[in-house]
C-alpha cells in the first residue's frame, strides 16, 4: 500500500504551475468556450464572491489548524499592528462579519463528534492536509489537484464544502461538479478504490454539518475522461495559441459530452 512520501507532491505555488485541473474539465463540459474564458482569457476580470471568500477563509482555518479567528476592523494604526501580531502567532485576522461566520463555522466543525472521524489531526503520519499533487502524462499536459484531506490510513479523500442552504446542496453538487471533482481527484491520485466523501457546513445560522460518502458507482470517470481527451486535444494541438479566443471558438460545433 503507497504512503503520502510515494506521490508527486507540487512544490511551490499551486496556480503558477500549468497543469489540468478539475474546473478545467467541467468548464470544457459546457463548451470549450467556457474553458477559455475561465481559464486561458487574458482579458477575463474576476470577482470573488462573498461565498467563495468563506469558503477559503473556512478552509485556511479548519484545515491548517490556524488557532481561533481574531476579529479586527484594522482602521486605526494600532489595530492594524494588532493584527499583523496576531497573524504572526498563527491566528487569522478576518474583518467582523468574515470572522464571526467563521468562528461559528469552526464551532461546528470542532463539537461534531462525527467529523472527527473523518479528519483526524493527530494521525500527521498517515494524513496530509491542503496539499497539492501533480500527476505527468506522457506527451499530454500534467494534471494536478488541490486535496483538501487525504488519510492514507483508511483509503480516503475527504473535501470540505460549504453551502447557504442544505435544500439547494444537491443542485450545488452538479452546478459546480463535485462528482466531476471526484473522478479528477481519484484519477489524479492514481487510486479510484479511494473512497471518496463530502463535509458540507451550511454558512448560515445553525451551521448544520452533513457528510455525503460518494458512492463510487455515481463517480462519473468515463465522462470525465472522454471531456479530457477533448481538451488534450486541444492543449496539445494549439499550444502557443491558446489565448486566442479563435482557437476554441473553432471546436465549439464539435460534440461535447453533457453533464447529465
Amino acid at each position: 500500500m503507497k504512503n503520502k512520501d510515494d506521490f508527486n507532491w507540487l512544490l511551490g505555488d499551486y496556480d503558477s504551475v500549468h497543469a489540468i485541473r478539475s474546473g478545467m474539465v467541467r468548464a470544457m463540459l459546457e463548451s470549450p468556450l467556457v474553458c477559455w474564458e475561465k481559464y486561458y482569457n487574458p482579458n477575463a476580470v474576476y470577482k470573488q464572491t462573498r461565498s467563495c471568500e468563506i469558503g477559503l477563509a473556512l478552509h485556511k482555518a479548519f484545515l491548517t489548524q490556524s488557532k481561533k479567528v481574531i476579529i479586527s476592523n484594522r482602521r486605526t494604526r494600532i489595530e492594524r499592528i494588532h493584527a499583523e501580531i496576531m497573524k504572526a502567532d498563527g491566528y487569522m485576522v478576518l474583518p467582523p462579519a468574515m470572522g464571526e461566520t467563521i468562528n461559528a463555522m469552526l464551532d461546528a466543525l470542532y463539537s461534531t463528534r462525527e467529523v472527527e472521524r473523518y479528519i483526524n489531526f493527530e494521525d500527521a503520519t498517515n494524513t496530509v492536509a491542503e496539499h497539492a499533487l501533480i500527476k505527468t502524462r506522457f506527451a499530454r499536459m500534467p494534471m494536478k489537484a488541490q486535496f483538501d484531506w487525504i488519510d492514507f490510513r483508511n483509503n480516503r479523500i475527504v473535501e470540505l464544502k460549504t453551502t447557504s442552504q442544505f435544500n439547494y446542496f444537491s443542485t450545488q453538487i452538479d452546478q459546480y461538479g463535485y462528482l466531476l471533482q471526484a473522478a479528477h481527484y481519484l484519477s489524479v491520485l492514481g487510486n479510484t478504490e479511494f473512497n471518496y466523501s463530502i463535509i458540507a457546513v451550511e454558512s448560515v445560522s445553525p451551521h448544520r454539518i452533513k457528510i455525503y460518502d460518494i458512492a463510487p458507482n455515481v463517480i462519473p470517470f468515463n465522462q470525465w475522461s472522454i471531456t479530457l481527451n477533448q481538451l488534450d486535444d486541444i492543449l496539445t494541438d494549439n499550444e502557443g495559441n491558446l489565448d486566442s479566443r479563435e482557437t476554441w471558438a473553432k471546436y465549439e460545433t464539435e460534440k461535447t459530452v453533457t453533464i447529465r
